[in-house]
C-alpha cells in the first residue's frame, strides 16, 4: 500500500494516468485494511496527480476531501497543507482572493506548528498572489518577510524570492533593483545545479537588460 503511494506520487510528474491508477490501488486497500490515514494519503496524492494534469476542479475536490479528514482527525499539519495546495488550485482557477484567504489560513496553522519552511513557502505564496493583482506593495512586503526567514542553506527558497523581488521592482520601474535581484537568483540557481530556474532567471535578467539598453549582454544571455 505504501508502495502504491510512493508510486503514485513518483509518477505525477512523469504520467499522472498512472499515478491515478497507483492512488486508486492503494486507496481501495487502505480502505478495505480501514487504515483511514493511508487512505487519505491516497487521496492527496490522487489530487497532485490531477493537478499535473491540469485537471485543477478535480484536483480541488481531492484537496478538499483530505481536508476534511484531517480536520476530523486533528491533523493541524495536514490541515495547513491541504489548505495550502487549495490556496494552489484557487490561484491557478484566478481566484485570488479564494487564495489570499486559503494562504493566511495555512499560515497561521504552520506558525503555531513553528514550522519555519513552511512558513516562509506559505508568505511567498501568498507574495505571489499579490503579483497577480498587481499590488506591489503588498507583494514586496511578503516577499522581503519570508526573505528575512530564510537561511543560507535554503537555496531554492531564497532563489524563488529573488526572482520575484526582481519581477516587483520590474513592475515598480525600479530595473536596477530589478537587475540585482535576478542576478542574485542566477547565482543560487546555479549553485545547486537548478539549470531550468538558472535559465528562467537568465531570460528574466535579460528581459530588464533589453529595456535598459544593454542589449549585447541581453543577447548573450538569451542566447
Amino acid at each position: 500500500m505504501d508502495i502504491f503511494n510512493d508510486l503514485s506520487f513518483y509518477y505525477a510528474g512523469i504520467d499522472p494516468k498512472i499515478g491515478l491508477s497507483y492512488s486508486d490501488s492503494a486507496f481501495s486497500l487502505a480502505k478495505g485494511l480501514g487504515w483511514e490515514a493511508r487512505a487519505t494519503t491516497a487521496v492527496n496524492n490522487k489530487g497532485v496527480n490531477y493537478w499535473y494534469q491540469g485537471e485543477d476542479s478535480l484536483a480541488l475536490q481531492a484537496y478538499q476531501t483530505v481536508l476534511a479528514a484531517h480536520q476530523k482527525t486533528g491533523n493541524r499539519k495536514g490541515q495547513a497543507s491541504a489548505t495550502n495546495n487549495i490556496a494552489l488550485i484557487r490561484y491557478n482557477q484566478g481566484d485570488y482572493r479564494g487564495a489570499l484567504e486559503n494562504h493566511e489560513n495555512a499560515t497561521v496553522i504552520f506558525q503555531e506548528l513553528g514550522l519555519r519552511k513552511n512558513i516562509l513557502n506559505s508568505q511567498m505564496n501568498t507574495g505571489v498572489v499579490f503579483l497577480a493583482l498587481a499590488d506591489y506593495p503588498k507583494a514586496l512586503e511578503y516577499f522581503l518577510k519570508a526573505l528575512s526567514q530564510t537561511e543560507e542553506s535554503d537555496t531554492w527558497e531564497r532563489g524563488n524570492l529573488f526572482t520575484n523581488l526582481g519581477l516587483v521592482y520590474k513592475n515598480l520601474n525600479e530595473l536596477e533593483d530589478s537587475e540585482a535581484y535576478h542576478r542574485k537568483a542566477i547565482e543560487h540557481y546555479r549553485k545547486e545545479g537548478y539549470k531550468q530556474m538558472e535559465a528562467s532567471s537568465m531570460g528574466n535578467l535579460g528581459a530588464i537588460l533589453q529595456i535598459q539598453g544593454k542589449n549585447e549582454e541581453a543577447e548573450n544571455l538569451f542566447f
